[in-house]
């Protein structure tokens, strides 16, 4: 690499100009930071990937990334929220928004960090309806799906409340996965009890969504119950029509022991890996 090496940015909507240069003292990490951010924002896709190869040879002689993949702006949004947020602005086709976001996780950026709000990239990705960045989040064991914004609500509950269905549809089985069960659980409790007074058109076909949902989870629970043998208590839930009425109290008492079934198979399959790993040995 060149000792004097420039890369020339764009103008932000103030007119304050960014601009990453690098010479033989390195570049400016601050400008670097802003660059990143910045370009995530605007769906310059190729820029951040230009930005994350620059490499330069420090006193040490290690290479290190003269920009921080974590940076935030005074929100603390990452690049990874901005491009989630932005997919559909003027300056970027949602496919670049998409690669930035690919970059990024790729150099180990956080995929859970959270802005001020507590709101991580999932998040967003639920809250502007954005199911192309969820599946690809999905793709790394590193999220957590559970974790909380400032208000408690996780991104299920988010995408329940809309409601988004897609995004509820989407969320599920990775919930499932990590064993998030007491947020699942909540989310379909609610789901299936509101009235959904404040859209009325919509208010028999959300219901039965969640009822359908609510049920699925629960026969699931009761067939890998049975599998397992006496060591899971009766399961008390009988299953009702489509369209049958049950108590609140009814429904936290199915929920309540399909939450204590999941946790009982779970350390029942881990301990059948754990047998299984020490016999091929």
């Amino acid at each position: 690499m060149s000792d004097d090496v420039e890369f020339h940015f764009f103008t932000t909507d103030n007119g304050h100009a960014l601009a990453v240069k690098m010479t033989g003292e390195g570049p400016d990490p601050l400008k670097a930071d802003e660059a990143l951010v910045e370009a995530a924002r605007r769906g310059k896709s190729k820029f951040v990937e230009s930005l994350l190869k620059v490499e330069l040879l420090v006193e040490s002689k290690e290479k290190q990334r003269p920009v921080n993949v974590n940076a935030t702006n005074d929100r603390r949004q990452t690049a990874i929220h901005l491009a989630i947020e932005h997919r559909d602005a003027k300056y970027g086709s949602e496919q670049k928004y998409l690669k930035i976001i690919e970059l990024l996780l790729r150099e180990n950026a956080n995929i859970n960090a959270q802005d001020s709000d507590g709101q991580t990239p999932l998040h967003y990705a639920v809250k502007f309806h954005n199911s192309a960045a969820r599946e690809l989040l999905f793709q790394y064991e590193l999220l957590d799906v559970g974790i909380r914004d400032v208000s408690g609500d996780c991104a299920l509950q988010i995408a329940a409340r809309r409601p988004d269905l897609l995004a509820v549809y989407q969320l599920i089985p990775v919930y499932i996965s990590q064993r998030k069960y007491v947020q699942l659980a909540q989310v379909l409790l609610e789901g299936h009890q509101n009235e959904w007074l404040h859209i009325p058109s919509y208010q028999k076909s959300y219901k039965r969504f969640f009822r359908r949902t609510f049920i699925s989870f629960l026969s699931e629970t009761r067939s890998l119950a049975e599998k397992a043998g006496g060591l899971i208590p009766v399961c008390p839930f009988i299953e009702t029509p489509d369209g049958y009425e049950t108590s609140v109290e009814e429904d936290k008492e199915w929920l309540k022991w399909a939450i204590k079934a999941r946790e009982v198979i779970d350390i029942m399959e881990e301990r059948n890996k754990r047998i299984i790993s020490t016999l091929r040995k």
